[in-house]
Order: structure tokens, then sequence, then C-alpha cells
């Protein structure tokens, strides 16, 4: 039985390149374009599930903030209006 050792090709990613992705990423509309991007790219798997991770926490939190802001409507509207 033929035993393959798989050798990662990809360098591992240094903080000066994590700290780069992060700041790309909080820019607000091109973060998040950039983040599909690096989702959907097959170079470097750390950084394809780094970005699917942060756009699954992104859609979590904007969904959370839509239906608070739902249930805090009536509210804002009183205080404003």
């Amino acid at each position: 039985m033929n035993h393959y050792i798989l050798e990662n090709k990809n360098k591992s990613t240094n903080v000066r390149q994590w700290v780069l992705n992060m700041l790309i990423a909080s820019i607000p509309i091109i973060g998040y374009l950039m983040l599909v991007k690096w989702s959907t790219s097959n170079d470097n798997p750390d950084k394809k599930n780094w970005a699917i991770a942060t756009l699954i926490f992104l859609h979590i939190w904007l969904f959370l903030f839509v239906i608070l802001m739902f249930a805090m409507w009536p509210l804002i509207n009183n205080f404003l209006g």
C-alpha cells in the first residue's frame, strides 16, 4: 500500500499579509467584494477559509441588525417623531 505525503505548496500567511487582508476587508464596499473574490479563489486555502468565515459572520451580524431595527423601529419612530 502506497502512502502519499501531501505537501503544502502554499507558504504560510505571515502577520503582515493578515493585517493587510483585514485592512482591505474593512473597507465598506471594496472589502465585501474582495471577501467574495478571496472566498472563491483557489490560491491560498487559509485565506479562502478566512474569507468564507468572515462572510458568514458578516451575514449573521447583518441579519441580527435588520431584526433589531425592525424590533426597535416603533421606539425609534416615537423618539424622532
